[in-house]
């Protein structure tokens, strides 16, 4: 966690993550962080943003996280698929050994 900010009704958190996570992270998309599933609000190259409600917070450990907590992150699987498809030109096969007819 990079950055915690107090708003009216809500904390919002940033988190930076690796390039190997930010590929599947899309602005409204959806991440879990430390088990708990939550709407990604904003999106860096590097970070991410997350509102999380006082509800959320008092009943999770989302709400002990502070600036420099290292928090376990899910990606959403429907983006994973949306990557994997995009690719699949791209990435190289196993060729299949040709069968002879003896």
């Amino acid at each position: 966690i990079i950055d915690r900010k107090q708003t009216d009704n809500a904390i919002i958190f940033t988190v930076e993550a690796p390039k190997s996570v930010m590929d599947y992270v899309i602005y409204k998309g959806s991440i879990t962080i430390d088990g708990i599933s939550l709407t990604i609000m904003r999106r860096t190259d590097s970070s991410f943003s997350v509102s999380i409600i006082p509800h959320t917070l008092g009943e999770t450990i989302l709400g002990s996280a502070h600036i420099g907590t290292e928090v376990n992150l899910e990606t959403d699987i429907a983006g994973r698929y949306i990557l994997h498809f995009m690719n699949l030109g791209s990435e190289p096969t196993e060729e299949k050994p040709k069968k002879s007819m003896q």
